[in-house]
């Protein structure tokens, strides 16, 4: 239970910095990419099969996170800090979708191999990632 755990507050973390250098909107238009990484992880670690429907619909939601990303005037192709931090705020809530989607397949494998409660396993996964987090955090 550790992995998800650390990976939650990783997670959680990414979503602080980003929160610190983008809007709000853009970061909740972009966290969604949680929704294709997780289809993607569950394909790969849990065999799962997705209809072409299924696919289609990733693809499209994956154009539209583009699209919201795409700057709205062209004078922004200047290097400048604002760009920069931009960049870093991107990163870390594409990096911050990855291990959504990473931490909750995982979990759920943990989940379908092992005879305890779900309520077990969400207790221990609080516990594993309140420690790091308290001694991670400031």
């Amino acid at each position: 239970m550790l992995i998800p755990a650390v990976l939650y507050l990783v997670q959680n973390n990414l979503q602080y910095v980003s929160l610190t250098l983008l809007d709000a909107a853009t970061v909740q238009v972009t966290y969604q990419m949680k929704i294709i990484t997780t289809a993607i992880f569950s394909v790969i670690l849990l065999n799962r099969k997705l209809s072409v429907i299924k696919w289609f619909s990733l693809v499209l939601l994956t154009f539209g996170i583009a699209m919201v990303q795409l700057p709205s005037n062209s004078s922004t192709s200047d290097v400048n800090p604002g760009n920069v931090e931009k960049l870093i705020g991107l990163s870390a809530i594409i990096v911050a979708s990855i291990l959504s989607g990473v931490a909750g397949v995982y979990f759920e494998m943990v989940l379908k191999g092992t005879s305890a409660s779900l309520w077990i396993r969400n207790i221990q996964l609080s516990l594993f990632g309140l420690i790091p987090g308290l001694v991670g955090g400031k």
